[in-house]
């Protein structure tokens, strides 16, 4: 079994060249990977699917049934090399999942820093935020206790080692989902993240909310939130101003209220979180 790398040769992303394979002793959950000037950054995790994964094409299964977790193994780092497919692999010896990344750059040639949302949890499963079940109950939607952190990695691709510093915490939920300024993607350190807040209280009252918060790197962090009591955000995008500084821009992202059952896009200014502009939609979305 194998993991296999491919790079987008032209502008048809349909033309791609194999460039690595990775031997793996069990298929493992891939949902995303980080990207730096040189090198795609593939997190191996401690979920794998199991061996009678086809059973989802011809059974009456769920997906998760097929998944499982090995609470005792440790995560693997690969980095690929993207101009010969040359892999460093990092063993982390550490339990962690990675769903989302943020930025990723190389302060020289042998060093990559990257960061993201991962959980830490070894006894615990990411996957149930969103599942149907969780979302009937009050004890469902307040009782994800993932161990989740915002972490910053630093890989040392001559030792084979690597460095963890925790940026953020969240007892209950997570912070996810980070965007940043994109002109500083792959090639150098960005000063500001942009995550949304989830599932991350174990009440709910009037104060219930899943709030955009902005985080400073040099000040080591959150400097701004905004999500008014009684909603819920998701998926914050950051439309940066290509001539501004780097946190110039607006965040986009779907709003809704539980009180009103009503959705709304909102429009924030990236630079001091206040709202710009709230179209309310004449229809719900899912969150």
């Amino acid at each position: 079994m194998e993991l296999v790398v491919f790079k987008v040769t032209g502008e048809d992303t349909f033309d791609v060249k194999e460039i690595a394979r990775i031997p793996q002793n069990r298929l493992t959950m891939q949902h995303a990977f980080a990207m730096s000037k040189d090198y795609a950054i593939v997190f191996e995790p401690p979920w794998y699917m199991m061996p009678n994964f086809q059973d989802l094409f011809t059974k009456n299964v769920q997906l998760l049934d097929l998944m499982a977790n090995d609470e005792h193994a440790t995560t693997k780092i690969h980095c690929v090399r993207l101009t010969d497919g040359k892999v460093t692999t990092i063993d982390s010896k550490q339990w962690i999942m990675m769903l989302h990344f943020g930025n990723a750059y190389q302060p020289d040639e042998n060093t990559i820093v990257l960061d993201g949302p991962a959980y830490t949890k070894a006894d615990g499963n990411p996957y149930t935020i969103y599942m149907h079940d969780y979302l009937q109950s009050v004890e469902g939607i307040t009782s994800h206790k993932l161990g989740n952190v915002y972490t910053r990695f630093t890989l040392h691709l001559d030792t084979m080692t690597m460095e963890r510093e925790d940026l953020l915490s969240s007892e209950y939920g997570s912070f996810d989902l980070p965007q940043y300024n994109h002109k500083m993607e792959g090639i150098e350190r960005n000063r500001y993240i942009f995550l949304f807040h989830q599932f991350w209280q174990t009440t709910i009252d009037e104060s219930y909310r899943w709030p955009i918060v902005k985080y400073d790197n040099d000040e080591k962090k959150i400097v701004a939130e905004y999500g008014p009591n009684m909603t819920v955000t998701q998926e914050p995008r950051f439309i940066y101003n290509p001539d501004g500084a780097e946190d110039e821009g607006f965040i986009l992202f779907h709003q809704y209220d539980i009180k009103e059952m009503a959705s709304s896009i909102v429009v924030l200014d990236a630079k001091n979180f206040e709202k710009v502009q709230e179209y309310k939609l004449p229809f719900k979305l899912s969150i």
